[in-house]
């Protein structure tokens, strides 16, 4: 079958061009590359979606991560997430990540950044109560900030929900230890 040369042309600046996506499969090719771990490639996607105006939990969720991870740029993340959070309230994710990058590059006058994210990690449980990387977060939290106690709580509580994760019974194991010398 012999193509027309100027329909030729227009398939080949197509592709040179990279063929315009709609945001809605900007995003879904950039979701796909972020599970499949190809967290830098999947960064342009799910900017052109969130540019083109998609209002999604997961794709909020994911920019933001990217802008940490990529770009450095926390604050950035913030505000990607905090529009999130006035969408989709009720959407845990969103504070786990807030808690993580709170915990992460937060002000650390005081503590002040282990107790931001203290409070996102508890809404987070809150809203998510069945997730047991939130509770591991949560107590991780307690831990790095002196009260082995409430840390222990949480990763037990972590641990019912997903009992044969390692790193779980390891945290467990490790603040035993710690409060026994107490």
């Amino acid at each position: 079958m012999k193509v027309p040369v100027r329909k030729s042309l227009i398939l080949l600046i197509a592709l040179i061009c990279g063929c315009t996506l709609s945001p809605e499969e900007a995003m879904q090719k950039g979701l796909d590359l972020y599970n499949d771990g190809k967290i830098t490639k999947s960064y342009q996607y799910l900017m052109k979606a969130h540019a083109g105006g998609i209002q999604d939990p997961e794709l909020f969720l994911r920019t933001a991560y990217c802008m940490v991870a990529i770009e450095d740029d926390p604050s950035a993340a913030i505000k990607i997430l905090s529009l999130s959070v006035q969408l989709f309230p009720e959407y845990a994710p969103t504070y786990d990540l807030l808690g993580v990058i709170a915990q992460q590059f937060g002000p650390v006058q005081e503590g002040k950044n282990l107790q931001q994210a203290i409070y996102y990690a508890r809404k987070a449980v809150e809203l998510e109560p069945d997730e047991w990387k939130f509770k591991d977060n949560l107590g991780g939290y307690y831990y790095l900030i002196g009260k082995p106690d409430s840390a222990l709580f949480w990763f037990k509580a972590a641990s019912e929900l997903n009992p044969t994760d390692e790193d779980i019974l390891r945290r467990i194991r490790q603040v035993e230890v710690s409060l026994e010398r107490e």
